[in-house]
């Protein structure tokens, strides 16, 4: 009888240590799989981070390039050089989005997409000239009297005077490039002494100015 105690004591022993061991073990096997959850979770919130982080960055970038590519040009024009060119009128062109002002002696001539020509009673005549029209096409006897360079209106245009061998006609060439699209505006008008001249040099040079990229 006292050995039949002592048996199922053992058996109770021994079953009580494999329902401990059955116990840890779910419990080490529950803790791996959590710590394995949690591990995997903070990856993938990190990876989110990340994201979030990257895409912010690339809509400031984005929005920060448009607002600098969309920017207008700040118009140069003086107070005086407002009042002298209130009687210029206006012309606009839709497709490359610009406005100027010419002298009010001039009439439309031609107008394109890409080529406006103006005319006057004197044989003067301006034209704007642009992308694959931007070409000059003088007379073989043109010999360049003077250079310059100016910053106008977000470009830099080089200016460039030409006089006829015979001294009768006088041409200005303004040039520059704005969106990688080259722009060419021309006035010739016939040399009829400095004096005059000169002040036709500053009404084209106003018509430059109020030059506005919309």
């Amino acid at each position: 009888m006292e050995r039949k105690n002592h048996l199922w004591i053992i058996i109770v022993v021994i079953l009580g240590i494999l329902l401990l061991g059955a116990i840890g073990w779910g419990y080490y096997s529950w803790k791996k799989s959590q710590d394995a959850k949690n591990q995997l979770q903070s990856q993938i919130d990190e990876l989110k981070n990340k994201i979030t982080t990257t895409t912010t960055s690339s809509k400031k970038k984005t929005t920060t390039t448009t607002t600098k590519s969309s920017a207008k040009c700040p118009n140069i024009l003086s107070e005086s050089d407002k009042i002298a060119i209130a009687k210029f009128a206006s012309y606009t062109n839709n497709k490359y989005n610009f406005t100027f002002r010419y002298m009010e002696e001039l009439t439309v001539d031609q107008t394109q997409d890409d080529y406006m020509s103006f005319k006057g009673s004197d044989d003067s005549l301006m034209q704007v000239r642009i992308d694959k029209m931007a070409v000059i096409d003088f007379p073989p006897d043109m010999k360049v009297t003077g250079t310059t360079t100016l910053d106008l209106n977000c470009a830099k245009v080089t200016k460039i005077n030409y006089m006829t061998s015979d001294n009768t006609q006088m041409t200005i060439t303004a040039s520059f490039t704005k969106d990688s699209i080259p722009y060419l505006f021309t006035y010739t008008f016939p040399y009829v002494g400095a004096s005059i001249s000169s002040d036709l040099v500053e009404a084209f040079d106003l018509t430059l100015k109020s030059l506005e990229f919309n």
